[in-house]
C-alpha cells in the first residue's frame, strides 16, 4: 500500500508536505476506522504506533512525506484528540531547518482565533522533534478542485472572508503568512475555514527570497511528493499544472500559482502579499482553474509579473460571479501592491458587500411614501415654470441621487437608497438612466401631446368636436395616452407583486432601492449558501459539466444533484 492509496482510504488531508494541520473526515460522523499500522515505504511496522511522546499517545499514522509524518494521537493530560507531526529525523538535525519548523509553530501558535488551525505543544524526544495541533474534521479546500469541481462563488466569498478575518489577527501580530493556497485551507464538518500551515510566516517588511535552506526544503518538498486531496494529473484545471508539479521546476518561497509578484521577485512583503495569494486562491476556488497556468514554475512567476489578470466573467461565464466580485479580485490581484487593497480591514468590507444579497430590498409601501415626499418637493416648480419646471424636477432628481450617493430628500427621511444591482454606488449615467426609466411614462404623453397640438392645434381632444379631423388619428393618440398611463401605473405596482419589490424603473435601470442600515448590511444572504455552510455541506459544480451538487465532507461522497 502506498501512501497515496492509504490516505485516500482514510479520507485525510494533509495540506502541504510543511504544513501543520491536518483533516480527518469519515463519513458516517465518527473517526477512522483503525489504520494500518505499517510503514508504506518499508513495509514495515511503525515505531511509533503506540509509543507515548511526553503525554501524548500515538494512535494511527495518517499522513506522511518529505517533512515527516502526521499522527492521529490522544492528549493524556487533557483527554482529547489532536494531530501529531513529527519531523524527519534528518530534518530535526539541520539547525536551519529545525528552526524553520519551530518558527512555524510559534508563529501559528500566536493566532488565538476561531479561523486558524490552533497549535497546542511542542516537544522533542529521543532526538524527534515534534508538534500537537488541532485535529481539524474536514477537507481542504482544494479537495472540490481536484475532483474537477469548483465552488459556487457566494460560498467561495464566504471562505474568503473568514481567510481574511484570520489574516487580519495575523496581520495585528506582525505576520505575513506567504503561503494562502486551498491546500492549506481547512474547511471542518460545521462548515468554519481555518487557516493552516504558518511554516513560510515571517515578520512584514522581511526579504522573500529564498534562503538555502528554503530552497532545500522546496525541493525536497516537491520530490517526496506528499500526497494532496484528489491530487490528479492537471490538478484542477486538467491542463497538467498542479502547484506541486510546479514546485519541483524550481524552489520557491511559497507556492507558485498563488505567489505574489513581490514575493517571486524576492522582494519585502506585507499583508497586501497575502491579500494577493487570497484574491489567487479565490479565483480558483470560483474559476476551477488557476489564474495563470503554464508549464514551469518561472513561466508562472512570470506571468504573474507582467501577464494581465483574465476576468473572472469571461474565464467562467457559467459561474455567473457579478461584476463587483470580479472588480474586487482585479484589484487584490493587482501587480503593483500599492494598486491592491491596502488593509485586511478593505477586504472584508469589499467581500462583505459582495455577497448575495448583502442589502435589504426596501418595500413597496415606504417607497411610495419616500416618492410621494419628493413629487411633492417638485410639484411647485412644474406648476409655477412649466417646461423650465420639468428641467428643474429633473435635475433635482439627477444632481441628489448621483451627489448624495442614491439619495433623495425622501429617501434621506426614509433612510432608503438607490444601488446598482451589483450593490454598487450608482454612477452619473446609471443615474441618468433611471431618471428616464422612472419618467418614461410622462416623457411618452408629452410627446404625444406635441402630436396632438401639432395637427390639431390644442392638447386636449374631444371627438365630438367637428373640428378635430381625422378622426381615426384622435383615436389613435387617445388610446395611446390612456395605454401609456395605464402601463405607466402598472410599472410602479409591479414592484407590489415581486420578491424583491423592483418596479420597472428599475429593473430597465439596474438599480435598486434598498434600505440605508448598518445592521442590514450582510443580513439577507443566499439561501442554499447559508444552509451550505450551516450544515457544513459546500456547493460544488462540476468544471466539465457545470453540473452542481452539495459535497459533504467526504472526498468520496456522492450527493444527488441539486
Amino acid at each position: 500500500m502506498d501512501p497515496a492509496s492509504s490516505n485516500e482510504a482514510l479520507g485525510v488531508t494533509v495540506p502541504g508536505d510543511s504544513g501543520l494541520a491536518v483533516t480527518e473526515w469519515s463519513g458516517d460522523g465518527d473517526r477512522a476506522g483503525p489504520s494500518v499500522p505499517v510503514d508504506a515505504q518499508a513495509g514495515q511496522a511503525d515505531p511509533l504506533l503506540g509509543r507515548i511522546l511526553h503525554h501524548f499517545r500515538v494512535e494511527q499514522r495518517i499522513g506522511a512525506g518529505g517533512m515527516g509524518r502526521v499522527y492521529r494521537a490522544h492528549d493524556l493530560s487533557l483527554d482529547r484528540p489532536v494531530a501529531l507531526k513529527v519531523i524527519a529525523e534528518q530534518i530535526s538535525a539541520d539547525p536551519e531547518q529545525r528552526d524553520r519548523f519551530i518558527r512555524e509553530a510559534r508563529a501559528q501558535a500566536k493566532l488565538n482565533h476561531p479561523n486558524v488551525v490552533g497549535i497546542y505543544y511542542i516537544g522533542e524526544q529521543d532526538g524527534q522533534l515534534f508538534f500537537a495541533m488541532e485535529l481539524v474534521q474536514g477537507e481542504a479546500l482544494d479537495a472540490p478542485l481536484g475532483r474537477g469541481e469548483r465552488i459556487l462563488w457566494p460560498e467561495a466569498v464566504e471562505a474568503a472572508l473568514a481567510v481574511a478575518e484570520a489574516l487580519r489577527l495575523a496581520h495585528e501580530r506582525a505576520i505575513v503568512h506567504r503561503d494562502i493556497k486551498p491546500s492549506n485551507l481547512l474547511r471542518d464538518r460545521s462548515g468554519l475555514v481555518k487557516v493552516a500551515d504558518f511554516g513560510l510566516a515571517k515578520a512584514q517588511g522581511v526579504v522573500t527570497g529564498p534562503t538555502a535552506a528554503e530552497a532545500a526544503l522546496a525541493v525536497t518538498a516537491a520530490d517526496s511528493a506528499p500526497w494532496v486531496p484528489g491530487a490528479q494529473p492537471g490538478h484542477g484545471s486538467g491542463s497538467g499544472s498542479s502547484d506541486a508539479a510546479l514546485t519541483r521546476q524550481g524552489a520557491v518561497v511559497g507556492s507558485p500559482l498563488y505567489l505574489s509578484p513581490e514575493q517571486g521577485q524576492g522582494e519585502a512583503v506585507d499583508q497586501r502579499s497575502d491579500i494577493y495569494s487570497l484574491g489567487a486562491t479565490l479565483y480558483h476556488l470560483i474559476a476551477g482553474r488557476p489564474v495563470f497556468e503554464a508549464k514551469s514554475a518561472p513561466a508562472v512567476i512570470g506571468m504573474h509579473l507582467g501577464a494581465p489578470v483574465p476576468s473572472l466573467r469571461r474565464v467562467a461565464p457559467e459561474a455567473a460571479v457579478p461584476k463587483r466580485l470580479d472588480r474586487i479580485l482585479q484589484r487584490m490581484l493587482a501587480k503593483d501592491p500599492g494598486e491592491r487593497f491596502q488593509s485586511w480591514d478593505e477586504v472584508i468590507d469589499a467581500l462583505q458587500g459582495a455577497r448575495p444579497q448583502a442589502v435589504a430590498s426596501a418595500g413597496f409601501v415606504v417607497r411610495g411614501i419616500a416618492g410621494l415626499v419628493d413629487y411633492g418637493l417638485v410639484a411647485a416648480p412644474l406648476a409655477l415654470f412649466g417646461v423650465f419646471g420639468v428641467v428643474l424636477a429633473g435635475l433635482y432628481y439627477q444632481l441628489c441621487w448621483w451627489l448624495w450617493r442614491g439619495k433623495s430628500v425622501g429617501k434621506w427621511i426614509f433612510r432608503l437608497r438607490i444601488r446598482t444591482d451589483e450593490n454598487d454606488r450608482v454612477g452619473f449615467l446609471r443615474c441618468l438612466l433611471r431618471l428616464v426609466a422612472l419618467w418614461w411614462g410622462a416623457i411618452v404623453m408629452s410627446v404625444l401631446g406635441l402630436i396632438t397640438w401639432a395637427v390639431f392645434g390644442q392638447t386636449s381632444l374631444d371627438l365630438s368636436d367637428p373640428e378635430v379631423r381625422p378622426k381615426w388619428l384622435a383615436v389613435v393618440l387617445i388610446v395611446l395616452l390612456v395605454l401609456t398611463a395605464v402601463a405607466w401605473v402598472l410599472g410602479f405596482l409591479w414592484a407590489l407583486i415581486r420578491r424583491h419589490k423592483r418596479a420597472w424603473h428599475d429593473l430597465w435601470s439596474g438599480t435598486m432601492v434598498v434600505y440605508d442600515l448598518p445592521e442590514a448590511r450582510g443580513l439577507v444572504r443566499s439561501r442554499a449558501a447559508a444552509s451550505a455552510w450551516s450544515t457544513g455541506a459546500i456547493t460544488t459544480v462540476s468544471v466539465a459539466s457545470g453540473a452542481g451538487r452539495a459535497a459533504g465532507t467526504s472526498p468520496s461522497s456522492k450527493s444527488p444533484p441539486r
